[in-house]
């Protein structure tokens, strides 16, 4: 069996995968290392156009990320304002 890899857009599928990928990478959010945002932003990521995820899947596996945010001060806004009331 070769190795297959290829480079894709984030899937619903993929959601568990990714946070704990996330976790592995350490990748730094609002230089934080949260799981709880690693999750938002997975979730986010699956519904709005302003994140777009693409993963790097490995025999069935993803092994790779790349997040590029469009329009970021809108995307931000939005999302801190969606965590906000989250707290309400």
């Amino acid at each position: 069996m070769s190795d297959q890899t290829f480079c894709r857009l984030l899937q619903k599928k993929d959601y568990p995968q990714i946070v704990e990928l996330m976790e592995k990478l350490r990748i730094p959010i609002f230089d934080l290392y949260s799981k709880a945002i690693y999750r938002s932003f997975s979730r986010q990521a699956l519904k709005d156009e302003k994140i777009v995820f693409a993963v790097v899947e490995r025999n069935n596996k993803l092994v790779g990320l790349v997040i590029a945010l469009i329009d970021r001060n809108r995307f931000l806004v939005s999302f801190l304002s969606k965590q906000c009331h989250a707290f309400e």
